[in-house]
């Protein structure tokens, strides 16, 4: 008989998730003993105690924390529990669940040991957590009359388009035989029936793959239970998790189609690559630099890993940035990351990729160094200009009055750079124009002068008059 009023299926298997609670050590990876339920049956004589006013949740924790617990019978009109160490043959109850404890083979607990070792990918709070939904799930699901029935029923209810019957089936199947195949298929329904923004359907149908993996016998059944384990890492925010279980799914079934689909595809979402690509052509040294998924180290040597341009070219690790330097202005460049090139957590590249671009010439650029633009009064009253790929030059003369000197100095805008808001403020409100006109840049004869730094002196204006007040 079913418990007396069914919550949707998802709601119920959350529900079993938040009253597992935190595992203890010895119960990762896989339960030693394990409950199978039969609805409306009683198990007469043999309690070792009856617990009054409790839940089937708690009789199935009670039953499980004591090792002489054998079965149990839960009466649910009277909420009334009887841990039982040797219960009698079972008999039609209406209102009672009752249940015997299933211990799980020895070879079937290393074999998870051994399964849980070669995932890391899979936490121990993961591990955890898939314990206690096993734990609970059977209270939850008590078989519902399917004694005999096989798993196999639930095709026919999906095919007919109810997924939802289906899912709810097989959790009594699941309950009822624990079997790895009905877990892998039951965490693959929970992501078929719920949308990709559910986190909590994705939790539960995670924790369902990590069970169907730790009890798979066949590495088949473990690289599908990797592969559903992916998919919910994805809805997860965790696709590297899921990058790593789908290279163990792939390396267990390397001929699975499907799996090597999704490989690619997280490949090409969570692994090391290329994300964007720049390049700072304005300095004297430009770089071209390759943006990559993520950090590099700072203590490796990459230039092994790069396919380069013939020159003296460095390479340098910043962040998530590779680094060319040494390229010329005004040329085309083509790199090549190698595959295996490696991040600083071990990840890499899993294939060569090939980047282009172009370096411009340097934009045009004037600057005077120094503190030169503060002229003397008197005297040598030149000043130096250092151009970069400009023919001539628009200035202006500003004059600072003596009485505007200490408030230049206060609003920290003498003898340093100013941006083009403090030059505007500048010479609107603190300074006086005196002269604006133009100045060419002297240029090297019979040389190349793009993208150089020229400097050029240039002599005070005669039409800009004396400078003393």
């Amino acid at each position: 008989m079913a418990r007396p009023i069914w919550k949707s299926f998802f709601a119920a298997a959350l529900a079993g998730i938040m009253l597992a609670g935190p595992a203890s050590a010895q119960d990762a990876p896989l339960p030693e003993r394990r409950l199978t339920l039969r609805a409306d049956t009683d198990m007469p004589g043999g309690d070792l105690a009856q617990i009054f006013d409790t839940t089937l949740q708690a009789c199935i924790q009670a039953c499980l924390g004591n090792d002489q617990c054998q079965a149990l019978t839960y009466n649910e009109r009277s909420r009334a529990c009887f841990p039982k160490g040797d219960a009698g043959t079972p008999a039609p109850f209406q209102g009672a669940v009752s249940g015997f404890v299933v211990p799980a083979p020895v070879e079937r607990i290393q074999r998870a040991a051994d399964r849980a070792k070669a995932a890391p990918f899979i936490t121990s709070a993961d591990l955890a957590a898939a314990a206690g939904q096993a734990r609970t799930f059977v209270a939850m699901y008590p078989a519902l009359g399917t004694e005999g029935t096989p798993a196999s029923d639930v095709r026919p209810l999906e095919y007919d388009g109810r997924t939802a019957d289906a899912a709810r089936l097989l959790a009594s199947f699941v309950a009822r035989d624990d079997n790895a195949e009905d877990w892998v298929d039951l965490a693959r329904l929970t992501l078929q029936t719920t949308e990709d923004s559910d986190r909590s359907a994705a939790d539960s149908a995670a924790q369902m793959a990590v069970n169907g993996y730790l009890r798979a016998a066949d590495n088949g059944i473990a690289a599908q239970a990797l592969l559903r384990l992916a998919q919910a890492d994805d809805r997860l925010d965790r696709g590297r998790d899921g990058l790593a279980a789908l290279r163990l799914a792939n390396r267990l079934t390397p001929d699975d189609a499907d799996i090597s689909q999704a490989l690619a595809a997280s490949e090409d979402r969570n692994g090391m690559r290329v994300t964007d690509t720049q390049i700072d052509a304005d300095g004297r040294m430009p770089r071209f630099c390759a943006i990559l998924s993520r950090e590099l180290s700072d203590s490796t040597d990459y230039a092994p890993y790069l396919r380069l341009p013939a020159g003296d070219l460095t390479v340098d690790a910043e962040g998530n940035q590779l680094c060319i330097g040494g390229l010329g202005h005004g040329q085309q460049v083509e790199i090549t990351l190698r595959a295996g090139l490696p991040a600083a957590d071990g990840e890499a590249l899993s294939r060569d990729v090939a980047l282009n671009g172009y370096i411009r010439d340097r934009g045009p650029e004037v600057r005077f160094p120094g503190r030169a633009y503060v002229l003397p009064a008197s005297g040598d009253q030149r000043l130096s200009m250092v151009t970069v790929n400009a023919d001539e030059v628009a200035l202006r003369l500003l004059r600072i009055s003596d009485r505007n000197l200490i408030r230049t100095m206060s609003e920290n805008m003498f003898a340093t750079p100013l941006d083009s808001w403090q030059a505007e403020y500048f010479s609107e409100s603190i300074a006086r124009e005196i002269w604006k006109g133009t100045a060419q840049v002297a240029k090297p004869m019979g040389q190349d002068w793009i993208n150089r730094e020229l400097t050029t002196s240039l002599a005070l204006p005669a039409e800009a008059g004396p400078l003393e007040q």
